[in-house]
């Protein structure tokens, strides 16, 4: 209840019991004559009372922000409540909805990554399975599932930050969105500058594997054999990187890998293990998988790009609304250590 409410009925319910004790004294006459008096004036000044809370409350009226404005001199006043405040209140929960929405976009993008990086590992049809003694492309898998279960966390993070308004959440959620942007940027530049070297490298993988090709019918031939039959291509660089595998070299027959062929050019319809050349010169694709996967990934350029400009503007929306909801909560703090900034 308003206080001056408060205090009209208090000094009805005193007024009740000081005129029932008068009463008493007026009828019985067990009250000594002094206290009869003191009984009387306390009456009086608390009819005092009655009489200008009743005066306050008629000359009362509410101000447009919902408070009780009082023409009382000696009751004190609140200020007037800021124009603003309401609209603090907006972008605050504008911010927290809008950061909760972008890190469940966040969260399920970490987990597309983790899924993305326990398929290229499990998955027979994959390009890791060709290059599995490759003790680097495995730490490379390890580490793409690293970077997406890391992204569901802090995704679930923003999310908890953002819904319960915690500073040191939203504080914590920001360095770590901030490293990874920065992440990202030096792997960028890394491939960018060291394109050959990355080459070289994975040339050198690829021909160790070609020149174990076992022909058995294992995961790794499976795998290649895919990448071959499908991308219409032959070895790495091309049918030279084939020359060096132990069963051609040590068969004395003409061997070639099935998977190879230009279908254009033969009849066999095997596409794993070797086959058996009429000629010497085999009737294979001439292009080499390398070119293959260049052309691949220069059609998809603009998806590629696309994808990353996303991601990175995905990361900059959630450090800025992250921000914005921090400088809020704040403010609210500052309110309740100071109750007069919160009219």
């Amino acid at each position: 209840e308003p206080a001056d409410l408060k205090e009209e009925k208090l000094c009805q319910a005193f007024s009740q019991v000081l005129l029932t004790v008068q009463d008493m004294d007026e009828e019985d006459g067990h009250l000594p004559q002094l206290c009869s008096e003191y009984v009387k004036d306390i009456y009086n000044y608390l009819h005092v009372l009655e009489s200008a809370a009743v005066a306050s409350a008629a000359s009362s009226f509410l101000r447009p922000g919902g408070h009780r404005a009082n023409t009382d001199p000696h009751t004190p006043r609140l200020p007037a409540e800021p124009t603003n405040h309401k609209m603090g209140n907006g972008c605050l929960k504008a911010s927290k909805y809008f950061l909760f929405l972008f890190n469940l976009i966040f969260f399920l993008l970490g987990t597309a990554l983790t899924g993305f990086g326990l398929w290229l590992l499990l998955d027979n049809q994959s390009f890791i399975v060709v290059l599995n003694d490759s003790t680097d492309v495995k730490i490379a898998c390890y580490i793409l599932i690293g970077v997406g279960a890391f992204s569901m966390f802090i995704g679930f993070l923003g999310c908890v930050g953002a819904i319960y308004e915690i500073r040191c959440l939203l504080g914590l959620y920001f360095t770590c969105l901030l490293l990874i942007l920065l992440a990202q940027i030096a792997a960028g530049a890394l491939i960018y500058f060291q394109k050959s070297v990355l080459h070289d490298g994975m040339t050198k993988m690829v021909t160790k594997v070609l020149d174990n090709y076992p022909g058995n019918n294992s995961k790794t031939e499976q795998a290649w054999d895919f990448i071959q039959k499908n991308m219409e291509c032959c070895g790495w660089n091309g049918r030279q990187d084939w020359y060096g595998n132990q069963i051609v070299v040590s068969s004395s027959q003409l061997l070639f890998p099935c998977s190879c062929q230009n279908v254009s050019l033969t009849s066999n319809v095997s596409d794993s293990g070797f086959c058996e050349a009429q000629a010497s010169d085999w009737p294979v694709y001439d292009r080499g998988c390398a070119a293959s996967v260049e052309n691949w990934l220069f059609t998809n350029l603009g998806v590629v790009l696309g994808i990353c400009i996303a991601v990175a503007f995905i990361e900059l929306l959630g450090m800025i609304l992250s921000i914005c909801l921090c400088r809020n909560i704040e403010s609210d703090y500052e309110k309740v250590s100071n109750p007069g900034l919160a009219y």
